[in-house]
């Protein structure tokens, strides 16, 4: 059997006490019961007498507080695992608390805090000036119909529920809960036992919703699916909060700012301060979740992803690497110069046995036959002859033998002029290669890039976004894309939009090889109420609705532009040679004739040195 442990705390002032029938302490006994409640702790609030108290204690297997006044709660203490207990008190024996009860604060009427108050039906119309909202858990228990006349003679009492849809409303709604009596215990007449299912229908009651547009054109467009460009995100969410207050069947009311209003200067104002300061009910726009926010703004879902990405060309190949050494391996390479090296000796070997056996007058040196197997490596022709068969052989083969060497190179070179590469995995891959950065201009970008404080995120914006002495790269989608197209650019900016204007004005095959990487280090943005706000519990179910059922996908997919699909097969792009791509042989050619004119120079002042020693030589002997 369950030992019942009992912690009772008893705040005194001098007031009348009363006893405490027993038929309460069945009555809450099968509340519980009926709630599937996991309350662990019951909080008495009343003038009882300390016995009262001590035997109601006795009935329960869980722990007991007292609380002569309702003014003695902690908020810091009580919302600590609110949900586990449960507050009782009892208008009919303390009349006094009823005023004290109406300088309390609402945060103890709100979700998830539960009370059962006793009550006569005459103080009911009490509630009109106490905050008890939608998302609150008031069950009154006043006597029954039947007075104390129930079956056999037994106590009866009805049970309701009261709640105002908003804090200033003049309509007091009533919700019947059932009965009690002590035969059958409580019949429970709800037609749901969730709340938030039972009183969605908020009667016509206004709700306002607060929203901002980046750009002015919107308001045009907001009924209509043409025109993606114009902030096509903002309209989707304007359809599907529609969708959520048709649910609730409200009045529907719209605030539009341009700012989000971040606190800078210790007050909130635009979309934010609509919210705190409790001007709307909902916001039409997704937030990050951050810390400072937590304690003024309650985040209850995400309609749609909402990811800020880098999209970007994926870089060719020769951007990032010498081409001109990919085709082969460094073994063959190294195979390649071994075997020219013998070539270019055997060759020198027979000219120089062939001039000797033939008498030639004139020599062939080795640098000449240096050359000849550097043209057949070009495919170039030679002048050198060559007159005995073996000569001739050799030369025969080291073309041929060349020929495949070069067809196999020249077209792994195509190959490799049209491949794009994936070295670009992440932000520090992006912040080291070559791309240049820009970012969409708007509000929440100017202010997130910079504040971040992640060391490489810093250094992204600090060197590549707003370098010194430059102005900060923020481009509109039109640039940006056009930076994007035509050059290597990564652009950070909301996806949808950014691929609707690639969709308007690439290629289809420039549509091959887009990358994406994301920036932020947060989670998805969620859609934010006022805190503590009675319709959150409604809202999130309402949005978890809409995904489940599909709903927000469908509105996503009529206003968001997906990422282009690429037709061609292999997910590769044509584009045309650049200078970046024969960089490598336009270096090598600068470093050709810079050791020519070296070599010259060197030539130059060997000749003159020479020709001076001669004159000083002659003037000697004359």
């Amino acid at each position: 059997m369950k030992k019942t442990f009992i912690s009772i705390f008893f705040f005194f002032i001098i007031k009348p006490v009363f006893c405490v029938e027993i038929t309460k302490t069945q009555l809450i006994k099968d509340l519980l019961i009926n709630e599937n409640s996991t309350t662990n702790l019951l909080n008495v609030i009343g003038c009882w007498d300390r016995d009262s108290v001590v035997d109601f204690a006795r009935h329960f297997s869980i722990s007991v507080n007292y609380y002569e006044s309702p003014q003695l709660l902690n908020k810091s203490y009580e919302r600590n695992q609110a949900e586990n207990k449960l507050y009782i008190t009892d208008f009919k024996s303390c009349p006094d608390l009823i005023l004290q009860f109406q300088k309390m604060e609402k945060f103890f009427l709100a979700f998830p805090f539960q009370w059962v108050i006793f009550i006569d039906k005459e103080h009911v119309d009490f509630f009109m000036t106490v905050d008890v909202l939608l998302s609150s858990n008031v069950i009154l228990v006043m006597d029954g119909h039947r007075g104390t006349g129930g079956e056999n003679g037994s106590q009866e009492y009805e049970l309701i529920q009261v709640y105002k849809i908003k804090e200033f409303s003049k309509t007091l709604r009533i919700e019947k809960y059932g009965y009690w009596d002590q035969r059958n215990g409580i019949k429970d007449e709800r037609t749901s036992k969730v709340i938030s299912y039972r009183r969605r229908n908020m009667q016509g009651e206004l709700m306002t919703m607060v929203g901002i547009t980046l750009d002015n054109r919107t308001y045009t467009y907001f009924h209509s699916r043409r025109e993606k460009t114009y902030d096509p995100t903002m309209r989707m969410l304007y359809h599907l909060n529609n969708i959520i207050m048709d649910t609730f069947n409200s009045t529907k009311r719209y605030v539009w700012t341009q700012r989000f209003g971040y606190d800078e200067t210790g007050i909130w104002v635009g979309t934010y301060g609509n919210l705190i300061n409790g001007h709307t009910d909902l916001s039409l726009d997704p937030f990050f979740v951050q810390a400072e926010r937590i304690e003024v703004l309650d985040y209850i879902g995400s309609l749609t992803p909402f990811y800020g990405l880098f999209i970007f060309r994926a870089p060719s190949l020769s951007s990032i690497a010498n081409i001109y050494f990919l085709p082969f391996s460094r073994l063959v390479w190294m195979a390649l110069g071994v075997s020219a090296l013998i070539c270019t000796i055997s060759i020198f070997i027979l000219k120089y046995s062939e001039e000797r056996l033939l008498d030639a007058s004139t020599r062939t040196a080795f640098g000449d036959t240096l050359l000849l197997t550097i043209s057949a490596i070009c495919q170039m022709g030679t002048n050198m002859d060559a007159r005995l068969y073996s000569s001739r052989i050799s030369f025969v083969f080291l073309f041929m033998t060349l020929v495949f060497v070069y067809t196999s190179y020249t077209a792994s070179i195509v190959g490799l002029l049209q491949t794009s590469t994936n070295s670009i995995q992440t932000l520090e891959d992006l912040y080291k290669s070559k791309l240049k950065i820009g970012v969409e201009d708007n509000l929440y970008n100017r202010y997130y890039f910079g504040y971040s404080s992640q060391n490489l995120r810093r250094k992204i914006f600090e060197e590549k976004v707003s370098p010194p002495g430059e102005s900060a790269r923020f481009y509109d989608k039109k640039t940006g894309v056009a930076l994007l197209r035509n050059s290597s650019f990564a652009y950070f900016g909301e996806e949808r939009p950014v691929y609707r204007e690639i969709e308007d004005t690439f290629y289809e095959e420039e549509k091959c090889g887009l990358k994406e990487m994301r920036y932020y280090e947060w989670p998805e943005p969620y859609q934010a109420v006022q805190k503590n706000s009675p319709v959150k519990e409604m809202a999130k179910i309402a949005i978890a609705r809409l995904r489940e059922y599909a709903i927000a996908q469908v509105e996503k997919n009529r206003l968001l532009t997906p990422k282009p699909i690429c037709v061609l097969g292999n997910g590769q792009r044509f584009d045309s040679v650049t200078l970046e791509s024969v960089s490598g042989a336009i270096t090598f050619y600068g470093y050709g004739l810079a050791g020519s004119f070296i070599l010259f120079l060197l030539e130059y002042l060997y000749f003159l040195a020479q020709k001076v020693w001669k004159k000083y030589c002659h003037d000697i002997e004359a």
